[in-house]
């Protein structure tokens, strides 16, 4: 399927969708809010995880069934559940899923709608964070799965009996987290239609040609308020791998902090550093022009020093 991501994605798209459903239900008439339409699935889930996040909030929960964990499964459990929506009558906005990522398409500062070329990374997130979600849930039912079967038999002969992770996931992949291939005899579902809009998406953003965002004036460089020159760029490369170079050097030495010196020398002083030239004597010289290496050798264990043609600078002297 055609629905790789190369997009810098934001992951928390999940938790607007998530927040967004809680505000829809809770803050809007049923015409304000978006026309989705839950699976009768779908419902019993979403009211067993607003029951304990609501109980949790208002501090009735006198028993303490609604542990951080049970909320964290609920609200996976019905996440997961809203991907699974097969569109049996064409209408894509009944699915939360879409209804959200419409709702998030609108332009907050400028108003209208978001570009093509700004909104695809939201479906890619969509998208990454769905698959990090199916294959947790996975998990943790092959885990509830290996519970049930150790109450009559061993911990090995569980983890043999019990339904294997590949085919928990291959299940839902197959089900509803893929294109829909040609021929196939399933209903469509968001995840579908999402990678679907966001091939259409990625079109529109690989042929639109981007607005110029660097200008050149003879040898300078104009990058929105920051102007540098090539000669600034050359002399800042310069002083960075100086003090590479330096800071490698002390570390090969085993000094931790640089040699403190009554008068340190300046970026345009290199020539003249403190500590360079005690550094330079301490370090051996490395021929490197004359470093022999055997690429075709394949023997176990073979290193270039224990060539005999190197042998004459890596031997300790007297």
């Amino acid at each position: 399927s055609n629905d790789s991501s190369d997009d810098s994605s934001d992951d928390s798209s999940g938790d607007d969708v998530v927040s967004g459903v809680g505000r829809s239900n809770h803050g809007s008439t049923r015409g304000q809010r978006p026309s989705y339409r839950m699976t009768i699935r779908q419902e019993e889930l979403w009211k067993a995880f607003d029951r304990g996040v609501t109980q949790v909030v208002n501090g009735t929960d006198r028993d303490g069934q609604y542990t951080a964990d049970r909320l964290q499964r609920d609200c996976l459990d019905v996440v997961v559940q809203f991907l699974d929506h097969p569109f049996k009558n064409g209408n894509h906005y009944e699915s939360i899923i879409i209804g959200a990522l419409a709702i998030m398409g609108f332009d907050r500062e400028g108003g209208g709608w978001v570009p093509a070329i700004n909104y695809t990374p939201i479906y890619s997130a969509v998208i990454k964070v769905a698959r990090y979600l199916v294959l947790y849930q996975s998990m943790l039912e092959r885990d509830r799965q290996k519970a049930q079967l150790r109450q009559w038999m061993g911990e090995r002969q569980a983890e043999e009996e019990a339904e294997g992770l590949f085919r928990i996931v291959r299940d839902k992949v197959q089900r509803f987290m893929t294109r829909i291939p040609e021929g196939a005899g399933v209903d469509p579902t968001p995840m579908n239609w999402i990678i679907n809009t966001r091939t259409y998406g990625k079109q529109i953003r690989y042929t639109t040609p981007g607005t110029e965002r660097i200008d050149w004036r003879g040898d300078q460089i104009i990058h929105g308020q920051v102007r540098i020159t090539m000669g600034e760029i050359s002399d800042m490369l310069h002083s960075l791998t100086i003090e590479a170079r330096r800071t490698l050097v002390r570390l090969a030495i085993g000094k931790i902090e640089p040699k403190q010196t009554p008068v340190q020398s300046t970026v345009g002083d290199i020539e003249g550093g403190g500590d360079e030239e005690e550094d330079d004597i301490a370090l051996p010289r490395i021929p490197w022009s004359k470093m022999e290496d055997r690429h075709g050798e394949s023997a176990l264990g073979h290193s270039f020093i224990k060539d005999e043609e190197n042998q004459s600078w890596i031997t300790a002297g007297e």
